[in-house]
């Protein structure tokens, strides 16, 4: 059984977008058009394109393009198809059309500084910080997956730790959003013995982090076989 503590707060968050999508067939000159029916405004919200994209994209090769003009955008490769991350801003009942096309991307700002002080990966949207660990804990043990986060004070603060009694045999800790639209990173757990439903998966423990622009919560996600 897993189970780890911080001595910390962080607010889950429920994703507060309700867009209207609608999107050309894929091919040469394919748009997409993203509709606000909300009645709210939203500012540099993370959005997933919703285009075909190309096999070899990247920002070296590839713009997106909103309303004609170009956009920062970030790339995502992890477990499923690769995705194109954008930082919508949306008025009330406003909409925004996309389409990617050949070209290099022009240097931004990022809009989440991530960055690796010492043994943490961290990651800053101004509002708030937190600090995540890059390799396992002194003496064998085993790190918690939030290390600090940093009050409004300008005080780091925090504590954690693991109750289990399996053996943690590897453990890794990678950035896979560099803060251009979002930081996110991926810290993934080994541990020794089978889980799962039936016991039959190897034993592990996997932790996706991200923290939005101007946001002061972070957005985890969970998965596990202990």
């Amino acid at each position: 059984m897993k189970a780890f503590c911080a001595a910390i707060a962080i607010l889950a968050s429920l994703w507060p977008f309700a867009l209207a999508l609608a999107a050309e067939a894929p091919g040469q000159g394919a748009t997409w058009t993203l509709v606000n029916p909300t009645g709210r405004e939203y500012r540099d919200e993370p959005v997933r394109l919703k285009l075909p994209l190309p096999a070899d994209i990247a920002p070296e090769r590839y713009t997106v393009k909103q309303d004609g003009k170009e956009i920062p955008y970030q790339i995502e490769k992890l477990d499923g198809p690769t995705a194109a991350w954008i930082a919508v801003t949306l008025g009330a009942t406003q909409t925004h059309t996309y389409a990617i096309e050949p070209g290099k991307a022009a240097r931004c700002e990022p809009k989440v500084a991530v960055r690796q002080q010492g043994d943490c990966i961290e990651m800053d949207s101004g509002p708030l910080a937190v600090r995540l660990p890059v390799r396992s804990g002194a003496g064998g043990g085993i790190a918690s997956p939030i290390a600090q986060v940093r009050l409004p004070n300008g005080a780091w603060v925090g504590k954690g730790f693991w109750h289990t009694q399996r053996r943690l045999t590897n453990f890794t800790a990678q950035v896979v959003g560099d803060g251009t639209v979002m930081g996110k990173a991926r810290l993934h757990y080994d541990f020794e013995g089978k889980g799962g439903l039936l016991d039959q998966t190897p034993s592990f423990y996997r932790m996706d982090i991200s923290l939005h622009p101007g946001k002061a919560h972070l957005v985890i996600e969970e998965s596990y076989a202990m």
